[in-house]
């Protein structure tokens, strides 16, 4: 309950939650999302804007989402890519489905390019390579018999 204030708290005194300039787009499931891809999320306001991202699985998103007030409340953003996910030990609903990470790396990305953050290239380029290095030590888990440190399902390949 206490990290629940403190994030309405936060919400109604720091961080924006007006309406961001540009049309919302209707072919997301969120219908108020503004498509980062294609618009500025720049706002009227004086308040910092803030970027939440969850990192969870699809059905507990959307348990969070359904349970809380807060997140139902903000404004939503979304962005399109015809990236496909670079985690190779799982697969993801969709071929554009990318993992939290790879979600992030592309957000920043956009941020960049719209001049709302001012990440260098070099940063930009190694921004995934902790995300790498972790599917490369998972790999070797997976294909040592013996281990049993990780429950695994092959990826399915069509």
């Amino acid at each position: 309950a206490k990290q629940v204030d403190e994030l309405s708290e936060l919400l109604q005194t720091q961080i924006t939650n007006e309406p961001i300039s540009g049309e919302y787009p209707t072919t997301y499931a969120v219908n108020r999302a503004i498509n980062l891809t294609q618009t500025n999320p720049t706002c009227k306001t004086k308040k910092n804007m803030a970027i939440f991202l969850i990192d969870s699985t699809w059905s507990c998103t959307k348990k969070m989402f359904n349970e809380s007030e807060n997140l139902r409340t903000l404004k939503h953003m979304s962005f399109s890519t015809c990236r496909t996910s670079q985690y190779k030990i799982k697969e993801q609903p969709q071929d554009n489905y990318l993992s939290t990470i790879e979600s992030t790396h592309v957000v920043l990305e956009l941020l960049n390019r719209w001049n709302l953050e001012d990440i260098n290239k070099k940063e930009m380029d190694g921004f995934l390579n902790p995300f790498f290095k972790m599917i490369e030590y998972q790999q070797k888990l997976i294909q040592n018999p013996l281990s049993n440190s990780v429950r695994y399902k092959p990826r399915k390949f069509i």
